[in-house]
């Protein structure tokens, strides 16, 4: 048996994932932007 708060928690967890996801999405382009960078400068 679930517990019913189960659903609301998955739901409040999934919106902060969406919330935070950009800017997760954009520090994983910053690194390999950086790493690319790095291994065209030597």
């Amino acid at each position: 048996m679930k517990p019913p708060f189960t659903g609301a928690f998955l739901l409040t967890k999934s919106k902060t994932l969406f919330e935070i996801s950009p800017l997760f999405f954009k520090l994983v382009l910053a690194s390999k932007y950086l790493k690319a960078q790095s291994i065209t400068l030597r």
